[in-house]
């Protein structure tokens, strides 16, 4: 039986991008920083030590944040 994916918000994430993104916790319980999860999209965004990608993501789907308004 395949189990459903688990996802979190990141509690360890300042930067108020994360609103509209989770992050996936694994089989262990632990917490996956490599790769966010849009909320309104679905999809995955990788991680490369910012947020760059998580904001290029938002602009090129234009929802409406404080930032690119």
């Amino acid at each position: 039986m395949a189990e459903t994916e688990k996802f979190v918000a990141n509690t360890r994430g300042k930067a108020d991008i994360w609103r509209f993104f989770l992050l996936r916790e694994t089989e262990a319980g632990k917490v996956d920083h490599s790769t966010g999860y849009c909320k309104e999209y679905k999809a995955s965004v990788k991680l490369g030590g910012g947020t760059s990608n998580l904001n290029a993501h938002i602009r090129r789907h234009i929802i409406e944040t404080d930032d690119n308004r």
